[in-house]
């Protein structure tokens, strides 16, 4: 024991050596800012862009990054043993994966995930969404994908621009610039349009000019099982309907194990049985030329570089092939000079076989009408998109506020086995690790589209479709997938299969209650527990299923020893035993007598709400269980204090050495617990240690990092930080929203700050990860490689890097919903005016006065509501009249009452319609 302690104030001392310096370098730089906390993250509208490209905005107003940097190959790994860059086009059905190279991969969830153009160059599978320009009277060939996988030899003769829904790629020679989008329209849609527009940039007319375009036909199952895939079947049909739109090849795959019976029973399955049938189809009809289904013969032997399509494409279907099908358009024209021609093509699949729209909604479309189409999807995600304007070079924040609107949504896809809509993690953990898990991910995903527009917001019947109601079908999701015994699985696999039973973390009952409570009280949807949910020939309310959640974690999962929800297999943190070191005998003791202090400060702020919810809906004694419950919680929590912050979990018998971890002796504070500890008011329950809480989260956490917070510190973690010691978005998340509800706003808007992508690609300008998206979790300054992460191959379509600064964007103003009512703390002394809004709330500071404030609240009940507003005691004071719905009342004495904090709290009510909302004016 003595050698042990001494091993501890050894560890102690280097460590506080390290921070030391790290202190004294973070200091040296705010002391050069002092009069400006906010400096180091002023910059131009370009700020962040990296080394690898260049933000800007598009001609409607919306965030583009022109790429610029190193092409990586098409596989695995650049030649480098660089990550392959991605991009992400989507909708609300499908996502489709772009490439630096050009090419695009598009997946489809219904069966099962899988991508439906692979790779796989043996058989002509080069993914797809490229092309090819032919001249043939000058026998050359201009390619719409770059160097070294496509035709076009030089990169400086290829430009690549990621957009809000789209990927533009740019292509010329000396005669013929190409420019070829790929995008998905907005809305529920099974398809994406490739639009390619052609010049002719020179003086003489090009007389005999084709276009061909490319999709590869083999289908990657994304099915955990991480093995050569089942072939399957194409069988082709050449159809031309043209009132309908339709000009183009038919793909009906069949997978080679499928039996009749495998069809007329669909049970849970690794594989699809009834794949969907895809198409790709060309709108300039007029135009069509040839069209091919053999990927071998495209190809010939001189593959994507030199295809075998000099003299054009014959009226090709092969019988029945296998996974070198692909389908490819030919279009042949002539072009007079400085003329361009526009062509369109959709590519997707049929959701049934009734499915009529193969591309523009209206009948005998053109070209014209793919960029109408084009037109309206990106005055969509500009109208759903949330406002974040603050002064002073910080402009890039609203750019980059909209680029998360449109990534987050644009990684929706539709399960056909639970009927619903899911908002995968993506990234690795599906593209990689071929898993939708864990339910906590996209249960906290949606919580980014909580604040967007209601089912009654005009914008619905301008045929705009509301994201909120994706907030429901998660939850709806997640309360299927309940196993009989009323526990919910860790993760899924392909069609509906349970696939990881060895894993029992003990937070997920806790999460599906916290996203459908917060849903509930920010929507004032009330309604939403009283729907009727079918599933395996049982019906249930959305409001029994939740109860029945609580018992679970009351009956089953249960408490132990110290009054703490026990550990089980896991907690929140999925890999928490094995990062504390917990081998062989013990890990069986750990899951048998842990305790997780996170999850019981997650179940006290959960429950709490919970409790409101049931006692709003007269469901007294249920409350009464639930409020108890959660003072159980509340107070178990505050009982693992150890002097500066909340230990982290009791792992068991001390005697083999477990005990407790995250506590002084053990030299690790975890700050996701601290934020869920303040969330759920345990600090406030003696002697109001928030403010010490703060201070130790700020010193050990926040300052050290000059990204987001590390999740813990302040010792240097075995794995260099690559796990717990890393920095996570849900930690960030959680972070930001206690800080904020707390009433450190300022301190919130820095850690919001710090954690953008922006903060995070001027830091580390030689990381992709990070720019235009990021992994669920980075390396922190303790790793020996900073900015980098666990996963580098399909780290920047993790959805945590778009969820966090959404779900939290209204936390920077101390945002707390509840029934009938809204609580703002808009408290921010670093920024003299601002505007944060969106359609269900918002708020706006002017410099009129101190007391200048306005905004606006709807939800989705109509009926009257209340704002509080906790503002500065020394602001408050200016505050003479207030309107609302444009009804002034000057004598505000009679609302006015005392923060907990010593400000000024400011309460008034007004009604909210269907179709309008509350307003206030605070002047």
């Amino acid at each position: 024991k003595q050698s042990s302690t001494a091993m501890t104030v050894a560890a102690a001392t280097t460590t506080l050596a390290f921070f030391f310096i790290i202190n004294v370098i973070y200091v040296s730089e705010v002391l050069a800012t002092s009069s400006d906390p906010l400096a180091r993250f002023r910059g131009s509208h370009e700020f962040g862009s990296s080394n690898f490209g260049t933000w800007s905005t598009d001609e409607f107003d919306l965030p583009v990054y022109t790429y610029t940097g190193a092409e990586a190959a098409p596989g695995r790994l650049g030649p480098g043993k660089e990550p392959v860059i991605h991009h992400r086009i989507g909708n609300d059905r499908l996502e489709a994966v772009v490439y630096t190279n050009g090419v695009v991969s598009v997946r489809q969830d219904e069966g099962g995930p899988k991508l439906l153009n692979a790779y796989d160059p043996q058989k002509g599978q080069y993914r797809g969404g490229f092309g090819y320009v032919v001249d043939h009277v000058k026998r050359a060939i201009v390619g719409t994908t770059r160097a070294p996988f496509g035709v076009t030899p030089d990169v400086k003769n290829f430009s690549l621009h990621l957009g809000v829904n789209y990927a533009l790629k740019v292509t010329w020679n000396e005669s013929i610039m190409v420019r070829h989008r790929i995008f998905a329209p907005f809305g529920d849609v099974p398809f994406v349009y490739s639009q390619v527009n052609i010049t002719n940039t020179g003086d003489n007319a090009l007389y005999d000019i084709s276009y061909i375009d490319y999709w590869a036909g083999k289908k990657q199952q994304l099915n955990c099982r991480h093995k050569p895939e089942a072939t399957f079947f194409h069988r082709h049909e050449y159809m031309s309907n043209p009132p309908e739109n339709f000009h183009g090849l038919l793909d009906f795959p069949t997978l080679n194990t499928t039996t009749a019976r495998d069809r007329a029973t669909p049970l849970p399955s690794y594989d699809d049985h009834d794949p969907r049938t895809t198409f790709h189809n060309c709108i300039n009809h007029v135009m069509l030329s040839g069209y091919t289904t053999n990927g071998e013969a495209f190809f010939g032997d001189g593959g994507p570089t030199n295809p075998n399509i000099m003299n054009g494409l014959d009226d090709e279907i092969d019988a029945v092939i296998d996974d070198r099908a692909i389908t490819s358009l030919a279009t042949r024209f002539k072009i007079e000079p400085k003329e361009t021609v526009v062509l369109c093509f959709t590519y997707g699949y049929l959701v049934n076989s009734s499915q009529t729209q193969f591309g523009p909604p209206v009948k005998n479309a053109t070209a014209d009408d793919c960029l109408a189409v084009f037109r309206d999807s990106q005055r969509s995600w500009q109208a759903v998109a949330p406002t974040m304007n603050f002064p002073g070079q910080l402009d890039w924040v609203q750019r980059e506020l909209t680029w998360h609107s449109y990534m987050l949504r644009a990684g929706l896809t539709f399960d056909s086995f639970y009927n619903e809509h899911i908002l995968n993690q993506n990234g690795n953990y599906l593209y990689v690790g071929e898993e939708q898990a864990a339910p906590r991910d996209p249960l906290t995903h949606v919580m980014g589209l909580l604040y967007g527009h209601g089912p009654h917001h005009p914008l619905v019947d301008q045929g705009i479709p509301s994201g909120v109601n994706y907030v429901k079908e998660v939850i709806r999701y997640t309360l299927k997938e309940k196993r009989p015994d009323g526990s919910i699985p860790w993760g899924q696999c392909a069609y509906g299969i349970d696939g990881f039973r060895q894993l029992d973390p003990s937070d997920l009952e806790l999460q599906v209650i916290f996203t459908a409570v917060n849903y509930i009280l920010a929507r004032n949807d009330f309604d939403f527990l009283d729907q009727v949910v079918e599933w395996n020939k049982v019906k249930k309310t959305i409001g029994e299923m939740l109860w029945e959640s609580f018992e679970h974690l009351v009956n089953v999962i249960r408490f132990g020893q110290h009054g703490l929800i026990l550990l089980h297999t896991a907690d929140h943190n999925d890999g928490i035993l094995p990062t504390l070191g917990i081998k062989g005998s013990n890990v069986s003791i750990a899951e048998k007598m842990g305790e997780s202090v996170m999850n019981s400060a997650l179940g006290a702020y959960t429950l709490t709400l919970y409790e409101e919810i049931l006692n709003y809906t007269g469901k007294v004694e249920n409350a009464s269980a639930v409020g108890a419950t959660a003072e159980s919680l509340r107070r178990a929590v505050d009982k693992t204090w150890d002097g500066r912050w909340f230990k982290r979990a009791w792992l068991g018998n001390e005697s083999v050495g477990l005990g407790w971890r995250g506590d002084e002796e053990d030299g690790v504070m975890w700050t996701e617990t601290q934020s869920w500890a303040i969330l759920a008011g345990v600090p406030q329950l003696r002697l109001n240690r928030t403010a010490e809480l703060v201070e130790s989260i700020s010193q050990l956490s926040i300052i050290p990092s000059p990204i987001a917070a590390i999740n813990a510190g302040p010792k240097v973690m075995s794995d260099g930080g690559k796990g717990y010691g890393g920095v996570w978005y849900c930690g960030t998340l959680a972070l930001i929203s206690a800080l904020g509800t707390a009433g450190y706003v300022d301190m919130a808007l820095e850690e919001y700050l710090k954690a953008s992508l922006a903060n995070h690609a001027h830091t580390y300008p030689d990381s992709w990860f990070g720019v235009t998206g990021g992994p669920d979790v980075y390396n922190s300054i303790l790793s020996d490689a900073p900015s980098s992460c666990r996963a580098t191959y399909f780290p920047v379509l993790n959805s945590w890097s778009h969820t966090t600064p959404l779900a939290s964007m209204f936390k920077l103003v101390g945002a707390e919903f509840h029934a009938g009512y809204v609580t703002l703390k808009p408290k921010i002394r670093l920024l003299r005016k601002y505007n944060i809004s969106s359609h269900l709330l918002s708020i706006q500071k002017s410099e009129l006065s101190p007391c200048s404030y306005s905004g606006h609240y709807h939800p989705d009940r109509p009926g009257e509501y209340w704002i509080h507003l906790y503002l500065h005691e020394d602001d408050s004071q200016f505050c003479k009249k207030i309107s609302v719905n444009g009804k002034e009342w000057r004598n505000i004495e009679l609302f006015r009452g005392l923060d907990s904090n010593g400000g000024k709290r400011i309460r008034f009510k007004g009604s909210v319609f269907l179709t309008e909302p509350l307003k206030w004016v605070l002047l």
